[in-house]
This record gives C-alpha cells, sequence and structure tokens, in this order.
C-alpha cells in the first residue's frame, strides 16, 4: 500500500516557522489552494493501513478536509495566536534569494522553490476521505492543527 500525503500542516511550525514569528509568510504558492493534512492525522491512517490486510495494494491520499489558499491559513494562524499573520505571495527567484542568503545552497533553494508549482496549478487543493476510511476518524482542520499547536507556533 502506498501514503501520499498533500502538504503538511505542521510545516506552519517547522519550516514556515521563522515567517510566522514575524508575522509574515512569503512563499511562491500564489493564490493556489493547498488541503493541508495534520501529521497526527497521517500516522493514524498508518496505524489503520498497517494493522490491517484489506488495505493492500491500494494507494491513498492524505488531506485535510479542506483547501485554503495561504492567506486563509494565515488568518487561521492569527486567530490561534491572537497576533497578525500574513501571506505575502512571492515569486520563485525571490524565494531562492531568501533562501540562499540564510545559508541553503542554491540548488536545492532551487528545487524547494519548485515543489510550489503544483500548488499553483490547483494539484494540492482537492480532498479525499482517505485519512477517514484508514484512521476511522475525519482529518482535523487547520485549525484545529494551529489550536492544538499554539505554542510550538508561538515559541
Amino acid at each position: 500500500m502506498i501514503l501520499r500525503p498533500n502538504w503538511f500542516a505542521d510545516n506552519f511550525h517547522t519550516f514556515w516557522k521563522p515567517g510566522v514569528a514575524v508575522g509574515e509568510i512569503a512563499l511562491p504558492a500564489g493564490d493556489g489552494a493547498s488541503s493541508f493534512v495534520d501529521a497526527r492525522d497521517i500516522a493514524d491512517s498508518a496505524v489503520g493501513a498497517l494493522t490491517s490486510d484489506r488495505f493492500d495494494g491500494h494507494a491513498f491520499t492524505l488531506t485535510g478536509p479542506q483547501a485554503l489558499g495561504y492567506a486563509a491559513a494565515a488568518e487561521v494562524l492569527s486567530s490561534a495566536l491572537g497576533r497578525p499573520v500574513a501571506y505575502r505571495a512571492i515569486d520563485d527567484e525571490t524565494f531562492v534569494a531568501a533562501l540562499v542568503s540564510g545559508g541553503v545552497p542554491e540548488d536545492y533553494a532551487r528545487f524547494l522553490a519548485t515543489i510550489f508549482e503544483p500548488v499553483r496549478a490547483g494539484h494540492t487543493a482537492p480532498t479525499t476521505g482517505d485519512v477517514e476510511t484508514l484512521s476511522g476518524h475525519a482529518p482535523r482542520t487547520l485549525a484545529d492543527y494551529a489550536r492544538d499547536n499554539a505554542a510550538a507556533l508561538s515559541s
């Protein structure tokens, strides 16, 4: 069986945490939306998949219950944190330059920029019922994630 998780909600308190900390997430996602999936739902889905043979030979796309653009996601984070967090759409070159100035090797920074192409093209917006099929519960919303991880987002 294959599990294909969509964009992790948890990126907001890991990779994108510096932006959250200063109140601006600057990414080359354009107006694209993603159905952010909580890592806890990925883990619950993996447990369900690995403890039953009824999913053998199947592939599952793990998503959150709704697709949000990054501006809407920033509003969700703002609400959970009680302070403003904004999204600023930037182009790939600006993104690469920011990463390189932070010490990321240029070839890796360019690779990271390419993973936003599917976001801009709308490929990360669809939702599925696969988390519920595998875990037995509905996937957590981005608001659930933000509320439950407010301390990690704030520290």
